[in-house]
């Protein structure tokens, strides 16, 4: 394996690194709480929604709610894009925060 690292390829292919990863993408949770979830067993979103030990706090619990809400699929990227083009277009560039939301093409 050449440009690669074996230990960390190791490592973050790890079922630890994999939950740890997952859990710290929860709105409220960080990394010690994903590592005392997984030493509890908790490996899934699911063990945490439905596992009791995993106490979770009001925060966690609507970070866990909306974590698939957060993520935009593809659908809603393409949207985003066409809503932003025509603002920029309607609007002017002032409309956005960004400079370069509304860049000529």
């Amino acid at each position: 394996m050449t440009g690669h690292l074996r230990k960390a390829d190791e490592t973050s292919s790890s079922e630890y690194a994999q939950t740890a990863n997952l859990f710290s993408e929860i709105w409220g949770a960080g990394a010690e709480t994903a590592k005392r979830w997984f030493n509890l067993g908790l490996r899934t979103l699911d063990d945490l929604r439905t596992n009791p030990k995993a106490k979770l706090t009001r925060q966690q619990q609507i970070g866990l709610a909306h974590y698939d809400v957060r993520k935009p699929g593809p659908t809603l990227l393409l949207l985003s894009h066409h809503f932003r083009t025509f603002a920029c277009a309607f609007r002017g560039p002032k409309l956005s925060r960004s400079r370069r939301a509304c860049r000529r093409r």
